[in-house]
C-alpha cells in the first residue's frame, strides 16, 4: 500500500517529455559515432558486455576496445552538451 501511494518523482508531463527529448538527443549523438565503436559501446552499455567479451566478439584487441569505448564517451558527452 506504501508503495502504491508514492508517485514517481518523473511522472508528470514536463519530467516525462524531457526524459523523452533527452533519449532523442542521446540517439542522435549516438548516430554521429562511427559504426564499429557505436556497436562495441552498445554492447557494453546496453547489452552488458564486459570489454574482454567484446574483443573476442569483434575480434579486436582489448585495448583497442576500450580505447574505442572511452573516445565514444567523449564524443557523446559533447554531443549532450
Amino acid at each position: 500500500e506504501f508503495m502504491q501511494s508514492r508517485e514517481d518523482p518523473a511522472s508528470g508531463p514536463a519530467d516525462l517529455a524531457a526524459l523523452s527529448q533527452d533519449a532523442r538527443r542521446l540517439r542522435d549523438c549516438l548516430d554521429e559515432l562511427e559504426e564499429g565503436p557505436r556497436k562495441i559501446l552498445l554492447q557494453v552499455y546496453y547489452n552488458g558486455m564486459t570489454y574482454n567479451e567484446v574483443a573476442g566478439l569483434v575480434g579486436a584487441p582489448l585495448a583497442t576496445v576500450k580505447s574505442w569505448v572511452r573516445r565514444s564517451l567523449i564524443s557523446l558527452q559533447e554531443c549532450m552538451g
